[in-house]
């Protein structure tokens, strides 16, 4: 038996902004908890000891003041972008000289890609999907980077 269908149904079907992919958006339970989750783990990393390369930011990021910083970079201190050291010594300056503080900049850079992935993906293909590219990077080997004081997970 043949179904017929009107061109009334067609239109209503086909029309601008009506998309078959999932309109309806998540609870915002699941990005704060993500956000939370990540957070918790990584300040769970944060207290154990600077390695090498994260100690020549710390110290960086304890100068005393703008000029002594950028002529510490002029002669080879850190090869790291003056950003990165700008962000950590706002961090190290706000919550204190301690290893936790200098690794807050990676973990906001990594928490900021995270939020993307979830938009971009969001867009194309659905809120479902969205939480699926947020969630790769940290069971990847990229989620070390979220806890190291250094610019790479930024």
């Amino acid at each position: 038996m043949a179904t017929t269908v009107t061109a009334a149904q067609v239109r209503e079907d086909t029309a601008p902004g009506r998309s078959r992919k999932s309109t309806k958006s998540p609870p915002e339970f699941f990005l704060v908890l993500w956000g939370l989750a990540l957070t918790g783990i990584v300040l769970a990393h944060a207290q154990r000891r600077l390695w090498y390369d994260e100690i020549y930011s710390y110290y960086m990021g304890l100068l005393p003041d703008l000029r002594t910083v950028l002529s510490a970079l002029a002669g080879g201190g850190d090869l790291n972008p003056i950003l990165f050291q700008l962000a950590t010594r706002a961090s190290l300056w706000t919550l204190g000289p301690s290893a936790g503080a200098a690794r807050v900049p990676a973990l906001v850079g990594f928490l900021v890609m995270s939020l993307c992935l979830y938009r971009v993906v969001r867009r194309r293909l659905g809120w479902q999907y969205g939480l699926v590219a947020m969630a790769i990077p940290a069971v990847t080997g990229a989620f070390r980077y979220a806890w190291e004081a250094r610019p790479y997970g930024m």
